[in-house]
């Protein structure tokens, strides 16, 4: 029995943009595909992780301030992820999703 060689594991180069209503991330992540691709965001930290033809692809980033998760937009391509975070603005009405218990 034969096992597949494990991809290596790298931490993309990100370019992180700090703008007054959001933060822009701009990783390079080649060959990955949309489909390939995760992002999370676990409370104060995002998660990316991805695998490509020649290696897995994993960052995270703690977060210095709230983000509005309902805003957040991410585009891969040509192997380059852009990713939008907006800030969340002070006073904001968030709402609430009820679930039926």
């Amino acid at each position: 029995m034969t096992t597949a060689p494990q991809l290596p594991v790298i931490e993309p180069d990100v370019d992180v943009f700090a703008q007054d209503d959001a933060f822009t991330l701009v990783a390079d992540l080649p060959g990955v595909r949309p489909a390939d691709l995760t992002l999370r965001l676990e409370g104060q930290v995002l998660v990316m992780e991805a695998r490509g033809p020649s290696a897995r692809y994993r960052r995270t980033f703690a977060l210095r301030a709230p983000v509005d998760e309902q805003g957040l937009h991410a585009a891969l391509r040509d192997g380059v992820l852009t990713l939008t975070l907006p800030r969340l603005r002070a006073g904001a009405a968030r709402v609430i999703p009820v679930l039926e218990a």
